[in-house]
């Protein structure tokens, strides 16, 4: 009997190698909880039940490794068929459940992708049409290095009906990609618990 498609898949991108980071950015922890456990938890929190884990260390293995997000996406299409997708990289340590809720609730209401202004992801991808065919046009598995120079997340958008939302709060997309860029993260959080205690 074959399985129903999933409504929406969570998709958690945690394919990358950390290297200016120099430790494993899904192992980072923001109130004793990893990076990748928070956005597992926050995709859960809005409803997203079936979730998937993209990278080879903690996850499934791109079809095509070396492809960066677009390696993820296609995987998550390819091996499990969703009606849409809400991916979330790993290393937002400030994003929050309102941030992901709204691009899930306005790209279902629109039956578009949706992302925030300036920021391609977070994404809400609906598995349409568009999708298969921008695949079909540019992902190529053979190609020396599975890809060419207009494979991107932004090169999928321009080839598809999409929706740029205003962000409300600007840290929720601050990306933490250096140890210094983690300690202003921990400086944040401080400044949170702080303002909130």
């Amino acid at each position: 009997m074959n399985k129903q498609p999933v409504n929406c898949l969570g998709v958690v991108l945690a394919g990358g190698k950390s290297s200016r980071m120099g430790q494993d950015k899904a192992l980072l922890t923001v109130q004793g909880e990893s990076l990748l456990l928070r956005a597992s938890s926050l995709l859960k929190n809005v409803g997203v039940d079936d979730i998937m884990i993209s990278g080879k260390t903690h996850g499934e293995e791109d079809i095509a490794p070396n492809t960066g997000p677009l390696g993820g996406i296609y995987t998550a299409i390819a091996n499990h068929h969703p009606k849409a997708l809400l991916i979330l990289p790993v290393d937002l340590p400030l994003i929050d459940v309102q941030t992901i809720r709204q691009l899930k609730t306005i790209g279902e209401l629109t039956n578009r992708a949706c992302y925030y202004q300036h920021h391609y992801l977070p994404l809400y991808l609906p598995n349409s049409a568009f999708c298969h065919t921008f695949f079909a046009t540019n992902y190529n598995v053979h190609h020396p290095n599975g890809k060419h120079a207009g494979y991107s997340v932004r090169a999928l958008l321009q080839q598809l009906p999409h929706k740029a939302l205003p962000l409300q709060k600007k840290q929720a997309l601050f990306n933490a990609n250096t140890p210094q860029d983690w300690q202003q993260v921990n400086a944040k959080l401080a400044e949170n618990r702080i303002s909130h205690g």
